[in-house]
């Protein structure tokens, strides 16, 4: 027989209406002990998971994607974190100037991830799909 939503939200609204932190707590590591085990508890670092992340690390340079953005317009602005290049294009719908960061170098831990939100902001931008701005972004690196 199968449970009736609306009946199920009642029965757990009222569960978790009449239990206490304390009770729900002791519940939880009772049913689930390896969430408050630390030697189970399994730690990544975020930066080598995108580091080693394919649909992330998209292979292009960040000199590959800067020649693109330059020859669409875009413009190099001062910005006061060193680790980074800046550039301003076009305006948002108030008027202002729309950035895009990439890294300064190709070296830095998170040159995957700042390149692949960079492209991902110029296919939003250009209303285009990811695959078709790396795709022009290939062909400007292939010309160089």
């Amino acid at each position: 027989m199968p449970l009736d939503p609306k009946e199920f939200e009642k029965v757990f609204a009222n569960h978790f209406e009449t239990i206490a932190s304390e009770q729900f707590l002791d519940n939880l590591k009772k049913s689930c002990p390896y969430l408050f085990d630390e030697d189970s508890i399994v730690t990544t670092n975020a930066i080598d998971t995108i580091e080693h992340n394919p649909i992330i690390d998209l292979n292009l340079s960040k000199q590959a994607v800067e020649t693109y953005i330059l020859s669409h317009g875009w413009q190099q602005v001062d910005h006061p974190n060193k680790n980074l290049q800046v550039f301003a294009g076009l305006v948002d719908n108030d008027g202002r100037s729309i950035r895009l960061a990439l890294p300064l170098s190709n070296d830095l831990k998170d040159t995957p991830l700042r390149i692949y939100q960079a492209v991902q902001t110029i296919a939003d931008i250009e209303d285009r799909s990811l695959n078709a701005v790396i795709a022009d972004i290939e062909k400007v690196k292939a010309s160089q």
